[in-house]
């Protein structure tokens, strides 16, 4: 049984009404989804800043959300500069052992469907990685050409 508290900014249901972190708004921050023409890959940010000085535009903004600081259950997702315009988003920090450069978290992401997280589908072309929450457009770039390797992560 549940006694339902406030909802507090933990990744949990706590009034009970089968939703985590709702109208929370500092709970979790957006990431956009940023391309760079000229070299052809994609930027997942929650700097805005950063898309225009690495002469990115944007394609989607908001693309997804995490949390920007850990909470229970949540892992830290890292980034990893792979060169060019080229990044991996991945839960180990040490880049899967591709040799990228690390660059830090994105932030905090579910690894299962909780707290009604989605999908977050992660394909590959080469050392270009592409990330979506739409399974239509995994589906669309499986069909030009890149691989499917699964659900990244879960993410708001």
């Amino acid at each position: 049984s549940c006694t339902p508290p406030a909802e507090s900014c933990n990744a949990r249901d706590d009034d009970c009404d089968g939703a985590c972190d709702e109208d929370l708004g500092a709970c979790r921050e957006s990431v956009v989804r940023a391309y760079h023409d000229s070299l052809g890959g994609h930027l997942y940010t929650r700097d805005r800043g950063e898309i225009a000085a690495g002469g990115f535009r944007t394609e989607s903004d908001p693309f997804f959300f995490v949390y920007p600081s850990p909470q229970p259950g949540l892992q830290p997702f890292h980034r990893c500069y792979l060169g060019r315009a080229h990044r991996l988003y991945t839960l180990d920090a040490g880049c899967e052992g591709s040799g990228a450069i690390y660059e830090g978290i994105l932030g905090y992401v579910a690894t299962s469907p909780t707290c009604g997280a989605r999908p977050l589908h992660r394909l590959s072309a080469r050392d270009n990685h592409f990330y979506t929450v739409d399974a239509a457009e995994r589906d669309y770039a499986v069909s030009i050409g890149y691989v499917d390797e699964g659900i990244a992560v879960y993410v708001w």
